[in-house]
């Protein structure tokens, strides 16, 4: 409770040590699609990435007033190096069980480079 009472919450926190040109906008694009596809005609449907980004929350302005990515920002659309770099602890562990004699049966990890890591 003490943690939600505050104004900016720790996913708001802008990053002003890090540019937002850290995001994968693969990653972007593809958040875009989908929520065209469930949300269609949404206000936000025809800004540009940068506005779009402002009003999703995931870039704000630092007091040098430039863009930066915020904390939410960063896990949503960065790249895993630069997760790492803020987070060092993240990691992404997927894994599926379908059988019991193999430990497991597709295994997908943040680190893997097959991908861009972020959540």
């Amino acid at each position: 409770m003490i943690r939600d009472s505050a104004n900016e919450t720790q996913d708001m926190i802008v990053l002003e040590k890090m540019p937002f040109s850290v995001f994968d906008y693969e990653t972007v694009k593809g958040y875009r699609n989908v929520m065209r596809a469930t949300r269609p005609n949404h206000v936000w449907e025809n800004l540009d990435d940068e506005d779009f980004l402002l009003k999703l929350g995931a870039i704000g302005r630092g007091e040098d007033e430039k863009l930066h990515p915020t904390a939410a920002g960063l896990l949503m659309f960065g790249f895993e190096h630069e997760i790492a770099r803020e987070y060092p602890q993240y990691f992404l562990d997927y894994q599926e069980h379908f059988d019991a004699a193999l430990r497991w049966t597709d295994r997908i990890t943040s680190t893997s480079g097959e991908w861009s890591g972020n959540l």
